[in-house]
């Protein structure tokens, strides 16, 4: 029987709201809004755990602190000294990883 999980939630990169997101990934809207509770794309999502043995995409996010950095590194390679694109273009590419998570 799967178990349900609730978490504040981006609906905007369509994922949750942790510490990786606020601290390190730093997308330019959490400035812009003065925090992640004053965005309108902020919101609460219950996310069951899935059947199939898989992680919840919340447990997931948690689990895999490496995969972001890494994305961004390998794109900041490509482009030095442009921190703001790959920044940018990180998020993007985690968006599309975050997407083929499942819901359920």
């Amino acid at each position: 029987m799967p178990g349900i999980e609730g978490m504040s939630w981006c609906r905007r990169f369509d994922r949750a709201i942790d510490s990786r997101l606020v601290r390190e990934d730093r997308p330019p809207c959490i400035e812009e809004h003065n925090g992640c509770g004053n965005c309108p794309e902020c919101g609460y999502r219950d996310v069951r755990g899935g059947e199939s043995g898989r992680p919840s995409p919340v447990v997931w996010s948690r689990v895999d602190r490496e995969l972001y950095p890494e994305i961004e590194k390998a794109i900041g390679e490509v482009f030095p000294g442009e921190s703001d694109r790959v920044r940018l273009a990180a998020v993007a590419a985690w968006t599309v990883v975050m997407r083929r998570v499942p819901d359920h």
